[in-house]
């Protein structure tokens, strides 16, 4: 049995068709974005600096991203 692996960027392969298919939609920034934020655990305002874009800016192209991968989905 695969061992689960919490990092749909690392093994896209553990994860259902409609997920990477909704992968495949998102821009490279709003992957860069769930991978930094939601995978490496940095925070908007440390982005914010390392990008040179206001942090809720960030937040909102975040949101956005998760919206996308939820769409269809009962949460």
């Amino acid at each position: 049995m695969a061992r689960y692996d919490p990092d749909p960027f690392e093994n896209p392969e553990q994860l259902s068709e409609q997920t990477q298919e909704k992968l495949r939609k998102l821009s490279p920034f709003q992957k860069r974005l769930l991978e930094e934020v939601a995978i490496e655990g940095k925070s908007f305002e440390e982005l914010s600096e390392e990008l040179n874009i206001g942090s809720d800016t960030l937040e909102e192209h975040y949101v956005d991203a998760l919206t996308l991968l939820r769409e269809g989905e009962d949460i």
